[in-house]
């Protein structure tokens, strides 16, 4: 039956454990009723036989209700994963019987004395260790000795007996003699009349090299069994005598362990702790198990170091093979064979022979480099997986094989960043450090004996390791020249990363020996045309998606892209991760660099060109998708490819291209505005109206937009030149483009002062928009209204356009129109006393802005909760929010509007008053500190 995770524990104290914590059981006579229905599970147990059991036949009076009142303690102790049920003729323990800790280790010795039999003896020492490890003492505890419970006591110590037999015999097959003599002369001084432990201390003690001690040993039980018993040693034991003093004992039949041992480390092995920790338990669960990951990233020492010391599967043999030689696929199994160490039998294939040899062993096999042979490597797997049932196999590859029940485990390059790092940026000097920097600084240590960590070379290690990427083999080839060069020099030349990156170690292997070599292994492993695309994709920065590929390298192919992308997946080339609401695809600086290098300019220079086309379609599709849809969002979610329309930006800066440097910037600006981008937009606005010419239209909307990220940084007189401009050139563009430059014009125009004439503006644009049924514009004209609406004194007029822009977002779905108005009424009835009211809207807005990722507008509803608090008395949380406020707007290099500014001032000058300007200075420093989430927290607590 289903339900908690249960054990009831009866080898040794009476136990119940449910999800790993032990429960009380109410006494210790209860304890015994459990043990006397478990050790029946699923069967009905009659009263009367348990009243005899418990009492041993002197019951007390009313013994029957005693039971039931055991019952009843018992079943809620046992949880959902077991029950007692009642009838009339008595009570059954209903769980799954390998619950109780008897079924398993009987089956476990079972399986010990099955395999002993055939000589499986890993499988042996497996199922006995398993088998032991469930031993805690006495069965029953105090109640061993209790009549009804004493047969199934005396049963299971004599198997717990038995399996320590089994193991010891095992291990003496596996070569461990010298490993079990204390056990045994321990055993054999509990248990002086069992002459097989007897036989099995002579045994150790002869393959030991003790002959001696064994012949001492047989004095020694035959003096027991004299004095004591007045009986002779049996024939066996008399035998192996024998056979000691000839020199002549048989060697147990053991199975020989395949292969040899794993490799040696020359070098030790830095951090991956985490990585230990899943993998091992993976490959104990699992028979095949393959590490993959990019060159460099280090899958085989990662392999060695989990295999090592460790026993998986109840297998102590483990056997290493290094298929990187290997350079013809029909040599594998021929090479996997002369690895293990299997006989060759002219006309016998090697498949076979392996198969034979491997049928009843017990190992671990670990196939390192399988990349460049992976589809034999497969057929061999597959092979020895279906035909040897003890055997497990742990493989390294750059690509999956693809074998059924493999379980792939992808190895990633090191952790790069120092935590807890001080405001200046210096890196601390205690603490942990993140794995690729401890290995970095061990192998400059181990090259430069006498190195100094301080933190300035933990800072200048840890950008050394952010560079490549915290690649082992990077790191490791970049800390060996430290003997030659300074930790500065390191980091001057990694620049040149394929160049600098070189061993000095003649012996290493070729793919070890470079980083190019390195890459190379993995990249002519590519058919011509994953090698194209591979090249072709590395003019992404960032990451990018399927849609992205196709359109950039595959001509626009999707399917060619999706079948190219899995290619480079599997190769560990690429490196997915889940997007929203695409998934999205990166590739380590380290390949990106290898393919760049591996293109020619011309290849390179039409990824460049293709790469700025789809980001400049992608831009100005969701800009101009703006008025008809009524939602800027999509165009704020464009920030997962920031890191792409940079380098698209610095190429036309580079070019010099007028044109697209202004359909970039036309298109781009309100992406600037929804994310705080403000003084990046602007500067490269600012760049491109620099220069002369391009298309009208695309000149007159990047104006614009440099009026609007001019306001928001407080330049009001290059925002109302901008807008002016925009007005001008946008007279012979039409109707819709010359009023959506003037409600640029207005917003300037109010904030310099002239408030008629900035709402002049707004009505007749407004107007013009209402007429040609533009609504998201006609909303955006109601908003900046309401904005207006505060500088001329006006709450009602406020209010009026906010509402009717606030139902047109609402209606649309446009997050931001619905912040921004939210917040405009929030400070109107602010300003008429209405907290209650205010905080609610503040409250709503904040929460969508920052859904939005809309900083400027995040910081000023911060601001507006101060200002509620503070309306209510509540002066440090006033003052605290007017502190995270302000860090926001640092960050973002936003300034407040006049309303805001002036509501921010108000507060301010409140706040100063009440609590002095001491007080008040120290609150305020109290919330620009808080960290980023228990700065969200803090702003939404009641």
């Amino acid at each position: 039956m289903a339900g908690e995770d249960l054990e009831i524990r009866l080898l040794g104290p009476i136990e119940v454990v449910v999800e790993g914590q032990s429960r009380p059981l109410g006494g210790p006579r209860p304890a015994a009723l459990l043990a006397l229905l478990a050790m029946h599970v699923g069967r009905t147990v009659p009263s009367e036989r348990l009243i005899e059991d418990l009492w041993s036949g002197e019951a007390p009076e009313g013994a029957a209700t005693t039971l039931k009142s055991y019952v009843s303690r018992l079943r809620p102790v046992l949880g959902t994963a077991a029950s007692i049920l009642g009838s009339r003729e008595g009570y059954a323990l209903r769980t799954d019987p390998s619950a109780v800790d008897v079924a398993p280790f009987e089956a476990e010795i079972t399986a010990a004395r099955s395999a002993a039999h055939a000589r499986r003896w890993h499988s042996a020492i497996g199922a006995s260790d398993a088998a032991i490890a469930r031993w805690r003492g006495r069965p029953f505890g105090q109640w061993s000795d209790l009549p009804a419970l004493l047969p199934d006591a005396g049963r299971l110590t004599a198997l717990y007996l038995e399996a320590q037999e089994l193991r010891a015999e095992a291990g003496i097959a596996v070569g461990r003699a010298g490993e079990l003599v204390d056990d045994l002369e321990r055993l054999v001084a509990e248990h002086p009349y069992r002459e097989r432990l007897w036989r099995l201390l002579m045994l150790a003690l002869f393959h030991a090299e003790r002959q001696a001690d064994a012949l001492a040993a047989y004095h020694r039980a035959r003096s027991a069994l004299d004095e004591e018993l007045g009986i002779e040693p049996g024939q066996e034991l008399r035998d192996l005598e024998t056979a000691i003093l000839r020199h002549e004992v048989e060697p147990i039949a053991a199975q020989r362990s395949p292969g040899r041992a794993l490799p040696h480390d020359v070098s030790s092995f830095v951090g991956r702790a985490l990585e230990l920790d899943r993998l091992r338990p993976l490959i104990g669960g699992h028979r095949l198990v393959t590490l993959v990951g990019p060159g460099g990233v280090g899958k085989t020492r990662l392999a060695i170091e989990a295999l090592r010391g460790t026993r998986i599967g109840g297998c102590d043999a483990v056997a290493f093979v290094d298929l990187a030689l290997v350079a013809d696929p029909a040599e594998v199994a021929g090479h996997v064979g002369r690895s293990l160490g299997v006989p060759e039998v002219p006309g016998r294939a090697a498949v076979d022979a392996i198969l034979e040899e491997l049928e009843d062993a017990c190992i671990l096999m670990l196939l390192d480099n399988c990349e460049h042979v992976h589809t034999a490597v497969a057929s061999l797997v597959a092979g020895v997986l279906g035909a040897c049932p003890e055997v497990r196999i742990v493989t390294t590859s750059r690509e999956v094989l693809g074998v059924a029940g493999e379980v792939t485990y992808a190895v990633g390059p090191l952790g790069v960043t120092i935590a807890g790092r001080a405001a200046d940026g210096a890196a601390p000097s205690a603490g942990p450090l993140p794995d690729a920097v401890a290995l970095f600084i061990a192998r400059l240590q181990e090259a430069r004996p006498g190195f100094v960590v301080d933190p300035a070379a933990l800072e200048q290690a840890e950008r050394v390791c952010r560079s490549l990427d915290g690649l082992p083999l990077a790191l490791e080839l970049a800390a060996s020249r430290g003997r030659v060069l300074s930790l500065p020099e390191i980091s001057e030349r990694i620049a040149d990363r394929f160049r600098f990156l070189v061993s000095w170690r003649r012996v290493s292997a070729a793919r070890h020996r470079t980083l190019r070599e390195a890459m190379d292994w993995s990249y002519e492993l590519l058919a011509p045309d994953e090698r194209s695309f591979l090249r072709r994709c590395a003019v992404f920065v960032g990451g990018f998606t399927i849609a992205a590929a196709s359109a950039v390298c595959a001509g626009g192919n999707e399917d060619e892209a999706l079948r190219l992308v899995s290619r480079l997946v599997d190769a560990s080339l690429l490196a997915g991760s889940e997007g929203v609401p695409e998934s999205r695809y990166n590739m380590l600086e380290t390949v990106r660099q290898y393919a760049i290098s591996a293109s020619d300019e011309a290849e390179r220079a039409a990824a460049a060109a293709a790469h700025t086309a789809h980001y400049l379609a992608v831009a100005e599709a969701l800009h101009a998708a703006i008025p008809v849809r009524g939602d800027a969002a999509p165009l704020r979610d464009l920030h997962a490819e920031d890191a792409n329309l940079r380098a698209c930006l610095r190429r036309i800066d580079e070019a010099g291209d007028v044109a697209l440097g202004l359909r970039f910037a036309a298109s781009l600006w309100r992406y600037w505005w929804l994310n705080g981008l403000l003084a990046d937009g602007r500067e490269f606005i600012e760049r491109a109206l620099a220069r002369r010419g391009g298309p009208d239209a695309a000149r007159t909307e990047t104006l614009r937009g440099a009026s609007s990220l001019a306001l928001r940084q407080g330049d009001i007189d290059a925002a109302v030149a901008h807008s002016q401009a925009a007005v001008r050139l946008a007279g012979s563009q039409g109707e819709a483009a010359r009023s959506r430059a003037e409600v640029a014009l207005a917003n300037a125009v109010g904030s310099a002062g002239d408030i008629s004439q900035a709402l002049a503006l707004y009505a007749g644009a407004a107007a013009t928009f209402r007429r040609l049924g533009l609504s998201w514009d006609l909303a955006n004209a109601l908003l900046n209204t309401a904005d207006a609406g505060f500088l001329a004194g006006d709450l009602e007029l406020v209010e009026r356009a906010a509402s009717e822009s606030l139902a047109i977002s609402r209606a649309s779905g446009d997050d931001a129109g619905i912040a921004v108005n939210l917040g405009n009424l929030a400070f109107a009835a602010l300003e008429r006393g209405a907290s209650s009211e205010a905080e609610t809207m503040f409250r709503e807005a904040y929460e969508r802005s920052t859904r939005l990722e809309f900083g400027e507008w995040v910081a000023i509803m911060v601001g507006g909760l101060g200002s509620v608090a503070a309306a209510r008395g509540s002066d440090i949380r006033a003052a605290r929010l007017l502190g995270v406020a302000e860090r926001i707007r640092e960050d973002i290099g936003a300034s407040l509007d006049s309303i805001e500014r002036r509501v921010h001032e108000r507060t301010v000058a409140t706040l100063r008053a009440r609590m002095g300007a001491e007080a008040f200075e120290a609150e305020i420093a109290a919330g620009r500190v808080l960290p980023g989430r228990d700065a969200a927290a803090f702003v939404l607590e009641a």
